[in-house]
């Protein structure tokens, strides 16, 4: 699965973990929610990531925000929008690692998952196969301000609107 970021396809180490898969000792992996004990037992000083559900609990992974590098958001369909609420309540949880959207996002989503929190989208392949390169760069730049609060005013997103607004009223002389 392509990731994508801002600048495009970037490159990653990180892969999802496999039902079988000995989750000790391993870098870069991406452990379901059911085996985050089992993650954090094996995996001192290595990078660990979470794969969350869009509906996941977020009271269970709370507490483990500073051992964990990634989270991965799934997201089933690109009609499922319940990945953005989570993200923006993970960032405004204080989790300041990267904050995946994985699976089924389409280009005209990307601009509105940044806002959220999101770093990157983890693109299915069957998806990125209809879309291109291209079509994600474009869509990175498609919003350039925005109207709602970002999770936490999350640095990253676009600049707000509201924001804007309150500081020109707060200087009437920059006028």
């Amino acid at each position: 699965m392509p990731l994508i970021k801002d600048e495009g396809v970037v490159c990653h180490d990180w892969r999802m973990a496999e039902p079988g898969d000995d989750l000790a000792h391993t870098s870069h992996l991406i452990a379901p929610l059911d085996r985050l004990d089992e993650v954090l037992d094996g995996q001192a000083g290595l990078p660990i990531g979470l794969a969350l559900a869009n509906d996941a609990d977020l009271a269970l992974v709370t507490p483990h925000f500073k051992a964990l590098a990634l989270i991965s958001v799934t997201f089933p369909s690109f009609a499922d929008g319940r990945g953005f609420s989570l993200a923006q309540r993970i960032r405004a949880l204080g989790f300041e690692g990267e904050l995946w959207a994985a699976g089924h996002v389409i280009p005209d989503q990307y601009a509105f998952a940044r806002t959220c929190g999101f770093d990157a989208v983890w693109v299915d392949d069957e998806v990125f196969a209809r879309q291109s390169e291209d079509d994600w760069r474009d869509a990175a730049g498609s919003l350039s301000l925005r109207y709602q609060r970002a999770g936490a005013d999350w640095t990253k997103a676009p600049r707000s609107i509201m924001q804007l607004r309150q500081a020109e009223r707060a200087n009437p002389a920059a006028e």
